[in-house]
């Protein structure tokens, strides 16, 4: 065989190899992404894809509450990808962190809080625990929120977890790209049952309020309760209670993501 030969040959199978991890990879990409369509049919909520190799999320609503589950990436040469549910949380000022000692690497950091025990030794024994107030996550994780954080921490074989509650919204973390559609399913059940739990005991005695007409539209440390970055540009105030979103964000929720607001109209703030 020839030179020339020889190279086409190899560009032969170059080809063929190269074409094969492609169809691997879309066929995973719509398996993934059909897996995410069932589960908004089953949650009756709605499953976004708009590109080709975008990763699909499923926006829901629940108890009023809007909810996101969506893949979360690290980036970088090595990627490590996360499963993970938000959901809007009632109090915007509550503030806690819950993870295993030595099993998750660190994906969130909290300035300024100390590792808490909330007297239960089995579980301070098996969680790092952060927050802002000592009082306030003893009534968070209460036994059966401490019983539904074990259940999504065994979900998958994985015994990894990631939880948090800022800027009104909480946040729960797998690791990995969870495909299984009975998994997934598990997942956003324990997720909403740990929703319901924590709720109970956290939000007792909060009674939620029409703002007066004056209250100011501020962007001060606002927080999108939707995607969970800083507010600072192309921000968008709810009607009703004022929360700042980004633009992009409420068109993409199609409402106010403030747990049971609801209003479907924002304003823009004047530019002086």
């Amino acid at each position: 065989m020839n030179d020339a030969a020889g190279f086409g040959f190899f560009v032969v199978i170059a080809l063929v190899v190269i074409g094969f991890v492609i169809a691997s990879q879309v066929h995973s990409h719509n398996d993934l992404k059909r897996t995410y369509e069932r589960i908004a049919k089953r949650f009756q909520g709605r499953c976004n894809v708009v590109g080709l190799w975008d990763r699909p999320s499923v926006n829901l609503v629940y108890r009023n509450a809007y909810a996101l589950l969506d893949i979360y990436s690290t980036g970088g040469k090595h990627k490590t990808y996360y499963t993970q549910f938000r959901i809007s949380w009632p109090d915007s000022h509550f503030r806690c962190e819950v993870y295993p000692e030595g099993v998750l690497s660190r994906v969130g950091k909290f300035l300024g809080m100390n590792d808490v025990e909330i007297g239960s030794p089995q579980f301070d024994a098996d969680y790092v625990i952060k927050g802002s107030d000592v009082r306030e996550l003893r009534e968070f994780l209460s036994l059966e929120v401490q019983q539904s954080i074990d259940r999504l921490r065994a979900l998958s074989g994985t015994f990894d977890l990631y939880l948090s509650v800022s800027g009104g919204q909480l946040l729960i973390k797998k690791r990995g790209l969870i495909r299984d559609y009975s998994e997934l399913e598990s997942l956003v059940l324990l997720s909403v049952d740990l929703f319901d739990q924590a709720t109970r005991a956290s939000t007792e005695g909060i009674e939620f309020v029409e703002p007066k007409p004056e209250a100011k539209l501020s962007l001060k440390e606002a927080v999108c309760q939707i995607c969970g970055e800083s507010v600072t540009l192309d921000a968008v105030f709810c009607r009703t209670c004022k929360t700042p979103h980004h633009k992009d964000c409420w068109e993409y929720y199609g409402a106010c993501s403030t747990y049971g607001c609801g209003q479907r109209r924002y304003l823009v703030q004047r530019k002086r």
